[in-house]
């Protein structure tokens, strides 16, 4: 008679564990979860990006004094010769020096604002997930690889920087010069403007269709990442039980399938989201294409100066050239952002065991314990529990010794005492008090 097939576990994920583990999904809006990150260090945020709206400023004061050159630095005398205005020519060069030593020093208060904001950002996170991981239950120890944790202690941390701290200066940054360049190039031909306009919709829609697709495969190679990292750290704090097995092919034959996972996502990843770079810099030639055409013909009707052609050329690059920082900034969002839905499921993720509101009062401890009625599994769904229906009594100052083979459970007396896990029924008592109604502390002390 043929028996019935066993129905085939499936073995969950990491990230499906820690969903379980925190009793929530992983979040995919990280905006209004990160920007109290920024309060402690805001005020070197606001000098970043003070000094890169003067750096733009500055970047834009170049184009102007060109103009002023072409334009009233070449004098025409009698005769129809040209001749330079050197005095013209000597406050263009002056502006010039001060644009450039503006740039080059505010370039380098802004490095030092954000330098100082993501050592203080970043130590003070990785201090609040080592307090937090402290405070979790040993049940969760049990669950999780140490490697997963140190992950994203260290390296999900470190992926932050880019988004918290270099991120928004530069994104103010680019948008800044994008749309100052707008203005100016309104200002100075609303046919230039409107030509370069035309390529808008081109730009919205490869955004869009980069953050769609690239989305996914960043949280798919930061996993990779993690994994493969875990098990790194996995093998080297276990070495001793690797050797003592022979496990090195099969521990190293795992450790190559992860980097190969991890090699795979990151080439998925280039060839899906790769193209961005590329496409922008094709807008930016079509804008320059856009302009000569338009531009010459706005010069020969006499609309625009010679000069101001030239200065709408620097313009069309300041207004496109931000399309090609974008590609940049969306994979330090995307990264970033998939790190910090990690970090925010381990703080999400909530101690088993916690202290009563209002503990009772432990003092003049005997010493009396006793186990009533207990049942414990370490895993709350499991069908045959470890412990079933134990009862012992310990009186103060009796010495019991509990023998038996590995695996039966004694050290797990010990450590339903001291209160590292919780039963599942029954109650544990020392000198008739629960020990869950009590705080851990004199539990921990005894």
């Amino acid at each position: 008679m043929a028996s019935n097939p066993v129905p085939a576990i499936r073995v969950m994920s990491d990230i499906e564990l820690e969903e379980m583990l925190a009793k929530q999904k992983l979040q995919r809006s990280m905006f209004w979860r990160l920007l109290p990150l920024l309060r402690p260090v805001r005020h070197f945020v606001l000098g970043a990006v003070l000094a890169e709206i003067v750096l733009v400023t500055l970047v834009f004061a170049r184009p102007l004094l060109i103009e002023q050159v072409i334009d009233h630095g070449l004098v025409r005398d009698l005769t129809g010769a040209y001749s330079l205005d050197t005095h013209i020519l000597a406050w263009v060069l002056a502006g010039m020096c001060v644009s450039w030593a503006g740039r080059f020093g505010l370039a380098g208060v802004s490095q030092y604002l954000s330098g100082s904001a993501a050592i203080r950002l970043l130590n003070s996170l990785r201090v609040s997930v080592f307090n937090h991981v402290q405070h979790l239950s040993v049940g969760y120890f049990d669950r999780t690889k140490s490697g997963r944790i140190v992950s994203r202690i260290d390296r999900d941390v470190d992926a932050l920087e880019p988004l918290l701290i270099q991120g928004p200066p530069e994104f103010l940054s680019a948008m800044l010069r994008s749309v100052l360049a707008g203005i100016l190039l309104w200002l100075t031909s609303p046919v230039l403007f409107f030509s370069l306009a035309s390529i808008i919709p081109l730009l919205l829609l490869s955004t869009w269709l980069f953050k769609y697709l690239a989305q996914s495969n960043y949280a798919r190679v930061a996993e990779n990442r993690a994994r493969f990292t875990a098990h790194l750290v996995e093998t080297v704090a276990g070495v001793r039980m690797i050797k003592q097995t022979g496990q090195e092919d099969s521990n190293r034959d795992r450790y190559r399938v992860l980097i190969r996972d991890f090699i795979n996502a990151l080439i998925r990843n280039t060839l899906m989201s790769g193209w961005f770079t590329h496409f922008t810099s094709i807008l930016t030639t079509l804008g320059m294409m856009l302009l000569i055409v338009f531009g010459g013909r706005e010069v020969a009707l006499g609309h625009i100066s010679f000069g101001q052609m030239a200065a709408s050329m620097f313009y069309v690059f300041m207004f496109l050239g931000p399309l090609q920082e974008l590609g940049d900034l969306f994979e330090r969002y995307i990264n970033g952002v998939a790190s910090a839905q990690r970090i925010f499921l381990m703080l999400d993720t909530q101690a088993e065991i916690r202290d009563p509101e209002q503990p009772q009062p432990f003092e003049d401890i005997r010493g009396e314990v006793e186990f009533k009625d207990v049942v414990f599994s370490y895993h709350p769904e499991a069908i045959n529990p470890v412990i079933r229906n134990l009862n012992l009594k310990v009186n103060a100052g009796e010495v019991l010794a509990i023998v038996g083979p590995t695996g039966h459970g004694k050290s797990t007396l010990v450590q339903l005492l001291t209160r590292f896990y919780e039963v599942q029924g029954g109650a544990v008592l020392v000198d008739g008090k629960d020990v869950k109604s009590v705080s851990s502390m004199p539990c921990a002390a005894m």
